[in-house]
């Protein structure tokens, strides 16, 4: 058990007084998970991103979502982040707004009849407004879950307002770039103080996506020293699916929001590279220390937007327009050998056709072969050149 004294569990403990932990409670946020199963075994699945567009509707599949976690029947829930609009253009957000956002959102995932737990994206908090209605209804963070002989971490990756000024518009977006230290310091107690057998953190921003991110050097090596099992993000950024294993630490980004249905153009790597990818979640089995993921995914079937028609959008008109179903038909752009690209305006032509050193390389396809190819050609010769001499041999005696 965690110390009740300790820095985590001071962390933990920041709250909005006991009516507002009773209205947590209420929404399964809040309410201790008993241990049921005394052989750790449980399963788990991790949502991001599922908020709605401008207008107050939600998340157009989130029914099939629902319907998806109803047949997996998983014993927690986590959403991590982005979970509603959060009228995000508006200097102030209207408090009556939010709340009834989440008041559907909540009413959708409630016929689950499982805990589910909450970290905020930019989306959910970005000012005072949403800052105070989000711990009001889903308690303080960063924050400690344990389940069956696992724990997860739960963080705020969010720039979270201090005071009650307005936040300008812009500045509602911002995305944060390294987990700061009291949260830094909250992992590194929780990692230490009695230790669990698996243990996930969760999370909105991926601050991990790039090679020289400060997550590397100020949080990865603790999670590696203390075995940490995986790592779940859910903003969207330049893909909607991104999984990555470092030092046997799954990292996963999995999101939402039918970007897929969204319109898009060739021109635009991260538009096309967010159209190819299905909208998925992650569904994690804990059986012990054995722990298994599988990626389901959303909209493959509810969703056109991976049939010819959506492909000629994106990629032109016309027939097969880059050739990929006729690679006879192709030719390789001229190379520009100054520039050492493709040379603008000039048709490539033909290519030339191999000569005979080139199809008999071809042909023999390694050196090891074409040294055997040799060496059987010198031991024809050779037994020809024998056979030779014995005929000019015998016929000379004959005479």
């Amino acid at each position: 058990m965690i110390n009740p004294g300790s820095r985590l569990a001071r962390l933990a403990s920041i709250g909005r007084g006991s009516a507002l932990a009773g209205l947590a409670l209420s929404l399964g946020f809040g309410r201790p998970v008993a241990a049921q199963d005394s052989a750790n075994r449980f399963t788990f699945a991790v949502v991001g991103h599922m908020r709605g567009n401008s207008d107050p509707e939600l998340y157009p599949r989130l029914d099939e979502v629902v319907a998806e976690l109803k047949r997996l029947n998983p014993d927690l829930l986590f959403l991590t982040g982005d979970i509603i609009w959060g009228s995000i253009p508006k200097a102030l957000t209207d408090r009556k707004a939010v709340i009834a956002q989440w008041e559907k959102v909540d009413a959708k995932l409630a016929p689950l009849g499982i805990p589910i737990y909450r970290v905020p994206g930019n989306h959910d908090i970005h000012d005072p407004v949403t800052r105070d209605v989000f711990f009001e209804r889903y308690g303080a963070l960063p924050r400690a879950v344990d389940f069956r002989g696992s724990r997860f971490l739960l963080l705020n990756t969010t720039f979270t307002p201090t005071g009650n000024a307005p936040v300008p518009s812009a500045q509602k977006l911002t995305k944060t770039l390294r987990l700061d230290s009291l949260q830094r310091q909250f992992v590194q107690d929780a990692l230490t103080q009695s230790p669990a057998t698996n243990t996930f953190l969760v999370m909105h921003h991926v601050l991990w996506f790039e090679e020289d991110d400060p997550w590397w050097a100020e949080v990865h090596p603790s999670l590696v020293k203390r075995g940490v099992r995986g790592v779940f993000s859910g903003d969207l950024g330049p893909a909607m699916y991104t999984h990555l294993v470092r030092d046997s630490i799954d990292y996963f980004r999995a999101t939402l929001n039918a970007m897929v249905d969204k319109p898009t153009a060739a021109a635009t790597p991260v538009s096309l590279i967010r159209t190819v990818q299905f909208e998925s979640f992650v569904f994690g089995e804990v059986d012990g220390a054995s722990v298994r993921y599988q990626v389901p995914t959303v909209g493959a079937l509810s969703s056109d937007a991976f049939s010819p028609a959506r492909w000629r959008q994106a990629f032109g008109p016309g027939r097969d327009p880059e050739k990929l179903y006729d690679p006879s038909a192709y030719r390789a752009p001229a190379v520009d050998e100054e520039s050492e690209g493709p040379t603008k305006g000039k048709a490539a032509g033909p290519p030339p056709s191999p000569t005979i050193v080139q199809r008999l390389w071809s042909a023999v396809g390694s050196p090891k072969r074409l040294a055997a190819l040799f060496l059987l050609l010198a031991v024809v010769f050779a037994g020809g050149f024998v056979a030779g001499r014995a005929r000019s041999a015998s016929a000379a005696r004959s005479t």
